[in-house]
């Protein structure tokens, strides 16, 4: 009955970051205390929305390192390997990163600026 209940929490959060609901799918995931593998794609996938790539990446090894045959997983992992050596990609993280999107601010009252550092150290270059 838990397990029932999981994956059903584990799907509404997954639809709803299929609707662009990022924070009331964060809440949603924020309720589910398990790390499993699909609760750590579903982050990554917040992550995405957010433009967050080195969390994306950060939830997506955990992920698979839960589970190494996911094929998903695997495949958005490559998937943002890729787009992390285009100039679209270095393009999208500095201007996120220097406040002309929401992943600046958000970023640094989150954590720290330290973070935010580092994500346009990932902007500039291969990442730190």
């Amino acid at each position: 009955m838990e397990e029932d209940v999981k994956q059903d929490t584990l799907e509404f959060a997954e639809e709803l970051i299929e609707l662009g609901s990022l924070d009331k799918a964060q809440a949603v995931l924020d309720n589910v205390k398990e790390k499993s593998a699909k609760k750590r794609y579903l982050q990554s996938r917040i992550y995405k929305g957010r433009f967050w790539f080195t969390e994306q990446r950060k939830q997506l090894k955990e992920a698979i390192k839960a589970e190494p045959d996911n094929e998903l997983y695997q495949s958005e992992l490559k998937e943002l390997e890729d787009f992390a050596k285009t100039d679209e990609y270095k393009s999208t993280v500095k201007r996120k990163q220097m406040g002309l999107g929401e992943g600046c601010a958000e970023l640094c009252a989150e954590c720290s600026c330290m973070c935010c550092l580092q994500g346009l150290c990932e902007g500039i270059c291969e990442g730190c």
